[in-house]
């Protein structure tokens, strides 16, 4: 589960108390929580960024399982989130290519033959040495859109050890095709994020009649039983 930050935060102050609910019933439910805040700093703030939202449960005061985090800062504003990483079986999702359209203008500058995101794609991996759990996978993971499919299986390759995060499906225009270069040869190694076309699957035409606004969560889990079956159809 992704709670995205920026919405409860433009809320204020019962914002966060609401996010920090969320966070906990998904929790309590067994899912997995991923908070998506791209947050980063440097040295003693990006600990505090990571202290404050790394660890499930009671092991810190948002209880996230990982979060987002932006490298744009460098490799030693990213460390003090592995350290916490290690310290409370978390994990982070580094942003390497991202969905939106405007991300190339620095993404994908050339600096010493290289993109600047395949040299994020490198750090990544760096971080993850010496730290592969028995899934054959570490704690430091990457973000890279559906939305560049070409480029996702790129960053599969470059990153063999890290688990990716795949924004773009759906309502950016991502495609199950699109995504299957996020996974590795057993269909594994990927996480595939829909965000609006499920929260709001009420408001589209295959569901709207059906459902309406009252039934809001029937159409949320019946949208989401479509995209794993449309999924699964890919990846087997």
């Amino acid at each position: 589960m992704k709670p995205q930050a920026a919405f409860f935060e433009q809320l204020g102050p019962a914002g966060m108390v609401s996010l920090g609910q969320v966070i906990r019933y998904a929790s309590d439910a067994g899912l997995l929580v991923i908070t998506d805040g791209k947050r980063n700093d440097i040295g003693s703030t990006a600990t505090a960024y990571a202290k404050a939202y790394l660890g499930a449960g009671d092991a810190s005061p948002w209880g996230s399982d990982s979060l987002t985090v932006s490298p744009y800062l460098g490799r030693d504003s990213l460390e003090p989130f592995v350290d916490v990483c290690d310290e409370r079986a978390a994990g982070v999702f580094v942003l390497v290519k991202t969905s939106n359209p405007g991300g190339g203008l620095l993404q994908d500058r050339v600096t010493d033959g290289q993109t600047i995101y395949a040299r994020v794609a490198e750090l990544v991996q760096e971080l993850n040495q010496g730290r592969i759990g028995e899934s054959g996978y570490g704690p430091i993971g990457a973000v890279v859109g559906a939305t560049y499919p070409e480029q996702l299986a790129e960053m599969r390759a470059a990153m063999p050890t890290s688990w990716i995060l795949i924004p773009g499906f759906g309502a950016q225009g991502g495609t199950a095709k699109d995504v299957i270069a996020g996974f590795d040869d057993a269909g594994m190694g990927a996480i595939v994020n829909n965000s609006r076309n499920l929260i709001f699957a009420h408001r589209r035409d295959e569901y709207s009649q059906k459902y309406g606004e009252s039934r809001w969560q029937d159409a949320v889990s019946a949208a989401t039983d479509e995209m794993n079956a449309v999924l699964a159809t890919r990846i087997s």
